[in-house]
């Protein structure tokens, strides 16, 4: 088979390497829909495509589902309690998870080893370890963000940098020096990719197929992921865009699809999540990985394996809270607890109640009161006096009564004991009240998915309020300024004055001369930019002409001398554009130094020096120019005015347009030219 011994990555940022179980790849390709409770809208995990390892075969009872990921030939899970569930091919303990590993937020897979981010931003990795890509560096923290490559594991840290390690045949760990303001990583088979702060794109390692050669011109862009050879961007038009290998078609997204919010790579095909919550899929489809199973949606997340493809998908939503423990309950101690935010049930609803206490005599019972109203008692000749396992009774509350007790969100259930029933008799005493129903579905904002399914799709609640960011805007709930479909609130806003940064931008309310989409004064307060001179505008966008990353301006003002003419700009600068304003190299502009120190008695703009230089007469080489000695009397160019320059003036009184001695310049020597020079007797200045 083609790439039989091949290594490729598999899924949204999770990378593998085509294994030694290659022969079971001729196994059925199956569909396998697994339901689960999420913490909103009930959730299913949904996997199609290669299931000779059990890949797609979700586990029963899996629980709530928060995210997923795919690898070769396994697939993980984080549960809706912080923990993981992985399934398929085991051979490297790649399913192994840690004894009391939990508190995960987000997981990655790649070949033969998986790798978990966890609440406090560090790192474990379990599984196969040939290249020590289960070796997590020593202090590394603060991580936002992990990915996982065919032998290499990529970490996002808080700072915006990209850590790497494992296998580096490639340069897939060589992150480029100088790499920064990162906010998502990839990985592929060998390539890693980075998503940076400007919406542009950074790749390195392997690139025989060009799946690192990002492509010039490619526009804003707002998510990354990395497949076998190539290598797929979310534009910031909401469009794909891929490169690299195309030898199944994984980089020929399908024409006009738009709108979407996600994507995956696979081994050899590419998935995309679109803003109607369903999945587009394609390249390779030897096992089905590109056949989405009909009527799937609405999709919320998606992850690609080699041969297989999984989503989490959202249905009918279901409401299932717990009070938690109250504690002993007795006569002299009630319990009551109020659960709010309750939408309308679509069908009766499920009162569970549970205690330990002092309840095995037919006296000894709890009374259950809804919102203060007498509602029935339990345990009544069933209870029991500090069971092991707390005794326990669910009543059924039909739809109708439910919604009419809940009419505005809420429900008080109260639990009382009569008098001989003792709070202290159980020194392991509990109560705990839970609800679950499910509730009618509402669509605010009628685009035909759910309110409590949507919300769990990438970017549609981001201010985490169970009600989707359009309808918040609709209601007035949040504001939307700028008119971009999501609220203010959950825009940046560094000055904290309530509007977007990029509104503030755009209408011209706040500068940002460093295009980078926050307001320069912002730039100057958290130090992210200098401002040496105090006016409010980054030093990196003054002129800075020698390059010391201090302005100019700056610069000047520190030291007037800097500018001898007054124009704003450093003499050094204007003499390295122009070296012929400094003719004689000294570092000093000619106009300021023939101003200072008179060196240019012709006034033609030349210092006499440099003219001198280039062949002016200067036959006492005095440094001065002859004709300007001589246009000051000094004729025999001795240095001064005596009698030899006087003889040489009579010599020549009345001749019309004389060779020298007319002083005045009125085209004869007479008596002005004569008093012109007795004035300036003596020694030349």
């Amino acid at each position: 088979m083609k790439l039989l011994n091949a290594s490729m990555k598999v899924g949204s940022g999770n990378a593998v390497r085509l294994p030694r179980h290659a022969l079971a790849l001729l196994a059925a390709s199956i569909a396998t829909l697994a339901s689960t409770n999420a913490l909103r809208g009930d959730t299913a995990v949904a996997c199609w495509g290669n299931n000779a390892q059990g890949q797609c075969n979700v586990p029963a009872g899996l629980g709530p589902v928060t995210a997923v990921a795919a690898g070769a030939f396994h697939t993980v899970a984080v549960k809706g309690d912080a923990t993981v569930a992985c399934w398929g091919l085991n051979d490297e303990g790649q399913c192994n998870v840690p004894v009391g590993l939990a508190n995960v937020t987000a997981v990655a897979a790649g070949e033969y080893h998986t790798v978990a981010l966890k609440g406090d931003a560090t790192v474990a990795c379990w599984g196969w370890n040939g290249y020590f890509q289960c070796n997590v560096p020593a202090g590394l923290a603060n991580v936002t963000a992990v990915a996982a490559g065919d032998l290499h594991t990529v970490a996002l840290k808080g700072d915006a940098t990209v850590a790497c390690w494992g296998h580096d045949a490639e340069g897939q760990c060589n992150v480029p020096a100088g790499l920064a303001n990162v906010t998502a990583v990839a990985a592929g088979y060998r390539h890693t990719v980075a998503l940076k702060g400007d919406a542009t794109v950074a790749c390195w390692g392997l690139n025989d197929y060009g799946q690192c050669s990002v492509p010039a011109g490619l526009g804003p862009v707002t998510a990354v992921a990395a497949g076998y050879r190539h290598t797929v961007a979310l534009k910031g038009d909401a469009t794909v865009a891929c490169w690299g290998l195309n030898d199944y078609g994984q980089c020929n997204a399908p024409a006009g699809l738009a709108n979407v919010t996600v994507v995956a790579a696979g081994g050899n095909h590419t998935v995309a999540l679109k803003g109607d919550a369903t999945v587009a899929c394609w390249g390779r489809n030897s096992f089905g990985e590109c056949n989405v199973p009909a009527g799937l949606a609405p999709v919320t997340a998606v992850a690609a394996g080699y041969f297989h493809t999984v989503a989490l998908y959202c249905t009918t939503p279901t409401l299932n809270r717990s009070s938690g423990n109250l504690g002993a309950i007795g006569s002299a101690s009630p319990r009551e607890f109020t659960f709010t935010g309750l939408p309308p049930a679509a069908a009766s609803a499920a009162l569970t109640i549970r205690a330990r206490s002092d309840l095995n005599l037919a006296t000894e019972f709890l009374s259950v009161r809804l919102n203060g109203t007498p509602y029935t008692n339990i345990f009544v000749d069933t209870g029991s006096d500090c069971p092991a396992t707390a005794d326990e009774v669910t009543l059924t509350i039909p739809t109708k009564q439910f919604n009419a007790l809940a009419t505005t969100g809420t429900l008080t259930v109260r639990l009382e004991a009569p008098s001989g029933v003792s709070a202290t008799q159980c020194p392991d005493g509990l109560c705990e009240i839970a609800l679950f129903y499910q509730s009618i579905p509402v669509d605010c904002n009628a685009n035909g998915i759910e309110d409590s399914c949507e919300v769990l799709m990438p970017g549609r609640d981001c201010n985490d309020n169970g009600v989707p960011d359009s309808c918040d805007i609709a209601s007035g709930y949040a504001t939307d300024i700028n008119s971009n479909g999501r609220p203010d609130s959950c825009e940046y806003d560094c000055n904290g004055n309530g509007l977007p940064d990029s509104y503030e931008i755009a209408q011209g309310l706040a500068l940002d001369c460093n295009a980078n989409s926050r307001p320069d004064s912002c730039d100057i307060a958290s130090g992210t930019s200098a401002d040496v001179d105090a006016n409010s505008v980054p030093d990196s966008c003054q002129l800075d002409c020698n390059q010391n990353l201090l302005p100019d301006s700056y610069e000047i003002a520190q030291n007037p001398a800097r500018d001898c003419n007054l124009n704003g700009a450093l003499d050094s600068c204007e003499i390295a554009a122009n070296p012929a304003l400094d003719c004689n190299s000294n570092a000093v502009i000619d106009s300021c130094e023939a101003a200072q120190t008179g060196a240019d008695c012709n006034n033609n703009g030349v210092l006499d020096s440099c003219e001198i230089a280039s062949g002016a007469q200067d036959k006492d080489a005095d440094g001065r120019l002859d004709g300007c000695e001589i246009a000051l009397g000094d004729f025999n160019l001795d240095g001064q005015i005596s009698a030899a320059d006087l003889a040489d003036l009579l010599g020549l009184w009345g001749f019309p347009n004389p060779p020298f001695g007319d002083l005045n310049g009125d085209g004869a020597i007479g008596g002005a030219d004569l008093a012109l020079l007795l004035g300036r007797w003596g020694p030349l200045p």
